[in-house]
């Protein structure tokens, strides 16, 4: 039965595919649309297979869980890694539904990817992914709804899917802020949208997590049920102490230090950010990160 139930699902996901790639195909011509179809087929085919060689290699499922699902691989990512050692420090059974966009996702009994390359940071220009992604997510959790309790979502890309999957599954879901994406401010149709979106989505989850109490004035969200998490590094962690003595001797030669942890997005001001320090001397800027703008961030740096 449980395999029965693994390559229904992967099924149901083959069809939702091919159904995107002919909606998205309503301007071309028959052939040519056909044509195309058969070769992505092809690809999905093979896609499908890896991904039944990965399920057949997963223990059995337990009856109850919780699902935490973040739309990368973990590597790195210490806030989800977190809450991941939490579940194993006190027996708490789980499985890690992410996207392994680089392939390099580390192998792992009860982590489950989507494997579908990606870059990060690309917000529109990856819409059609995303909409793949949300269909790999809700259908997941439909067809393994037997398999869970609850769901941890962390931000909007992983909890839309969830709450549109819960509309069917009835389990109730965490939404996890790790980035709050919507902006009162914000101009434009779709950008309100988000805003919008995400405030409903948020609304209808049973716990919303945030990590500093001035989170809860950004995200706008009036009830109760928002903790607080903050992003603090596991006390038990080793430090290293040539890197720690680095930084404390670096510090010395400049008036100010600045540092800088997250993503490196295109829509966050890094870039002004890197352009200032750079232009101030007496500035020192540790930042850790990755993200689109790895490349520009190393090059400020072995220039500066």
């Amino acid at each position: 039965m449980r395999e029965y139930k693994e390559y229904k699902f992967l099924l149901i996901y083959y069809f939702l595919n091919i159904g995107l790639i002919v909606a998205f195909s309503d301007n071309i011509g028959t052939n040519i649309r056909l044509r195309m179809a058969s070769v992505i087929c092809l690809f999905i085919l093979y896609f499908i297979s890896l991904q039944i060689n990965k399920q057949s290699k997963l223990n059995e499922v337990w009856e109850s869980l919780i699902i935490l699902i973040r739309s990368n691989d973990l590597n790195p990512d210490p806030r989800a890694q977190k809450y991941i050692n939490f579940y194993q420090k006190v027996g708490i059974e789980y499985i890690f539904l992410g996207w392994d966009r680089d392939n390099k996702a580390i192998p792992q009994i009860n982590h489950f990817f989507f494997n579908i390359s990606a870059s990060y940071g690309l917000r529109y220009r990856n819409i059609v992914k995303k909409i793949l992604w949300f269909g790999f997510v809700i259908i997941y959790l439909i067809c393994n709804r037997t398999k869970y309790d609850k769901v941890h979502a962390c931000d909007l890309d992983t909890a839309l899917p969830t709450y549109v999957a819960s509309l069917i599954t009835k389990k109730k879901f965490i939404f996890d802020v790790f980035d709050w994406m919507g902006n009162k401010q914000s101009k434009g149709i779709l950008n309100k949208a988000i805003y919008a979106v995400e405030r409903y989505v948020a609304k209808r989850a049973e716990y919303i997590i945030v990590c500093e109490e001035e989170r809860k004035s950004q995200i706008e969200i009036d009830r109760e049920g928002i903790l607080v998490m903050p992003n603090i590094p596991n006390q038990k962690h080793e430090e290293d102490t040539h890197f720690a003595n680095k930084i404390v001797n670096l510090k010395q030669n400049y008036r100010i230090t600045l540092s800088y942890v997250g993503v490196f997005d295109a829509h966050r001001g890094i870039e002004d950010f890197l352009e200032v320090v750079a232009q101030n001397p007496d500035v020192l800027l540790n930042i850790a990160g990755f993200g689109m703008l790895n490349s520009l961030v190393e090059e400020y740096s072995s220039k500066y």
